[in-house]
């Protein structure tokens, strides 16, 4: 087969075929990964009705901050955990944990438990699923085509953003709460499934990754601790707004369909503007970084927020508040990307 294709027509390799089918499976299993995560104002929907009863914004928050925070927690887990049991064993732990939660959830009767099943066991198992599943497409992409391989499987952040909102919400509107949740359970076991099919990648030792960043020497470096700032503060930011603009939105007297509806437009602009900043190459652009970060802080915090107070308490500018958050959303995401090829030099 070697000599034909070196003799002939280009064609695909039966490896290189494996690799974009790791980029697929890497894809869905981000997809379902974020869309779980960034979808539990919708899920706490589910839960009320399960528990019969109403809660208030700060206890509504609580089920998501558990499933951010122990989510980005885990992923310091997750590092040795690849190297002990490598990507396919991580993947198919981390799906059989997270799909725990929501199954387990179905016989909580309190908020404390609900926090513990579906925010702390969810959010373990996804944080061990998505660096491996992100790894596995490095690993299979070391050279060319990297940044578009691992373009392709970060977008399945917008979609999943986009999809599942709307999804828990059919559900929620057709079926039982209970069966709800065993539908996201059976979802959340699919990681484990395309942790089956994905092939061995290549030894972590002789592929230099971006993994490489978690050395100790790395924390003495300015560049790398001022990224961990930047993350750290976006991360911050961005987790109240996932939380909060949902839960305003039910609280305004807007329905659960019009709540998911935000983070529906949150996913889809992200995923949208992903395109173009990765299209145009714009985050390549130091200047134009710089730019596009000072008008969207200066849109989203001083003039839409500050100055129009008014326009955000309507539906329709909750809307517009959305698009333009997940606009910014695609902007950071494809800039911090950029910032980790140029960081993986310079460490």
């Amino acid at each position: 087969m070697a000599n034909k294709q070196s003799h002939g027509s280009p064609g695909i390799s039966q490896s290189q075929c494996w690799s974009y089918m790791v980029v697929v499976y890497a894809f869905v299993i981000i997809s379902i990964s974020c869309g779980t995560i960034y979808s539990s104002p919708i899920t706490m929907v589910i839960f009320e009705k399960q528990l019969n009863s109403s809660y208030t914004v700060m206890e509504q928050s609580w089920l998501g901050a558990t499933m951010m925070s122990s989510m980005s927690m885990s992923s310091i887990i997750a590092i040795p955990l690849i190297r002990m049991i490598g990507c396919r064993g991580s993947l198919i732990i981390g799906g059989f944990i997270a799909a725990l939660g929501p199954s387990m959830s179905v016989f909580c009767t309190g908020l404390t438990a609900i926090c513990l099943t579906m925010g702390l066991l969810t959010g373990l198992g996804v944080g061990l699923s998505f660096i491996p599943a992100l790894l596995s497409v490095e690993l299979h992409f070391p050279r060319e085509g990297n940044t578009l391989a691992t373009t392709i499987a970060l977008s399945g952040i917008g979609i999943g953003v986009a999809t599942f909102p709307a999804g828990l919400n059919w559900l929620l509107s057709n079926i039982d709460h209970m069966y709800s949740l065993l539908v996201l359970s059976g979802a959340l076991a699919m990681i484990s499934l395309l942790g089956l099919l994905m092939t061995a990648p290549k030894p972590l030792e002789n592929t230099r990754l971006s993994i490489e960043i978690f050395r100790e020497e790395a924390l003495a470096k300015p560049a790398f601790l001022a990224v961990c700032l930047a993350n750290f503060i976006w991360a911050f930011g961005s987790s109240i707004m996932y939380i909060h603009i949902p839960v305003f939105t039910r609280q305004s007297g807007y329905s659960t369909e019009e709540a998911a509806i935000m983070l529906s437009c949150i996913g889809g602009l992200s995923l949208f503007s992903r395109g173009i900043f990765r299209t145009l190459h714009l985050g390549e652009a130091s200047t134009m970084d710089t730019v596009t970060s000072v008008l969207f802080g200066l849109f989203l915090t001083a003039i839409f927020t500050g100055l129009f107070q008014d326009i955000s308490i309507k539906y329709t500018g909750l809307l517009a508040y959305s698009m333009l958050f997940g606009f910014y959303c695609g902007f950071w995401s494809n800039f911090i990307n950029q910032v980790r090829v140029i960081l993986r030099v310079y460490l």
